[in-house]
């Protein structure tokens, strides 16, 4: 995407400092900073004629302090146009993790400023999922599909203490592995992989994560039925593997 010149100069400089100090802890070898390379502003009349709208900034992450991080979440705490109005949405969509250091799942959803606003300005927390600072961040499940129905068992599991239970037969199709479990336990599950016997790893195209209420499930979409011996690789959300950046973008100019 092409970067828009009405990004304040002022923003990304703020941004970088406030970034590039953080990183160091994480990346002693590099550090990135948070860049806004959209703004949309969408404005129209509700069937009652009330005026609604929002604010979409689309920022993305740059810097070889990202090499090691799996994925990104943007969490927001203020949003105040020019004029000191809140901009925070009322009912604002939950964080997201994505995968790239830029999509939009890392897109900021705001309320739309006033009308004689010039810019708006944005703080919250970035979080970095990096798995290789904690080895309890990755569950090994040998022959994990051998017992349909069954609960997963794994000490890396039970030491995150999550419990997951593989779908039983009939309950999904052959070329998806389906886990159920509480929607807290589900949402920590960042990534699954199935590996052949001879550690060769299968095709995907695509984990779908469903929660409702306390229970969830995720879907692995595989490109051909796993072998029965097959081993699944969990990637998990624990506390070490999260690092939490505060950020602010100061002044971000409205289109």
């Amino acid at each position: 995407m092409k970067r828009q010149d009405a990004v304040s100069p002022v923003l990304l400089a703020t941004a970088a400092l406030a970034l590039a100090a953080a990183a160091a802890r994480v990346d002693a070898q590099g550090t990135f900073r948070l860049v806004v390379d959209a703004v949309a502003e969408s404005r129209h009349r509700s069937a009652s004629n009330e005026a609604e709208g929002r604010l979409t900034l689309q920022p993305k992450l740059e810097g070889d302090g990202l090499a090691d991080a799996k994925a990104f979440r943007l969490r927001l705490a203020t949003a105040v146009d020019a004029t000191g109005r809140d901009v925070l949405p009322e009912e604002p969509e939950p964080p997201r993790w994505e995968e790239r250091p830029s999509g939009p799942d890392l897109w900021i959803v705001l309320a739309s400023p006033a009308r004689r606003a010039a810019w708006v300005t944005v703080s919250g927390t970035i979080d970095l999922w990096i798995p290789s600072r904690d080895p309890g961040a990755e569950a090994t499940v040998p022959r994990a599909l051998a017992r349909p129905g069954a609960v997963l068992a794994a000490p890396g599991l039970r030491s995150a203490g999550l419990t997951l239970r593989l779908a039983g037969r009939g309950e999904s199709s052959p070329t998806v592995v389906s886990l159920r479990g509480r929607s807290a336990d589900v949402e920590r599950v960042r990534s699954v992989r199935v590996l052949r016997a001879d550690g060769t790893e299968l095709s995907t195209s695509g984990l779908q994560v469903t929660t409702a209420g306390e229970k969830g499930s995720l879907e692995l979409l595989l490109a051909e039925p796993p072998p029965a011996d097959a081993t699944l690789v969990l990637g998990l959300l624990t506390k070490r593997s999260v690092v939490a950046v505060p950020f602010e973008l100061v002044e971000v100019a409205l289109p």
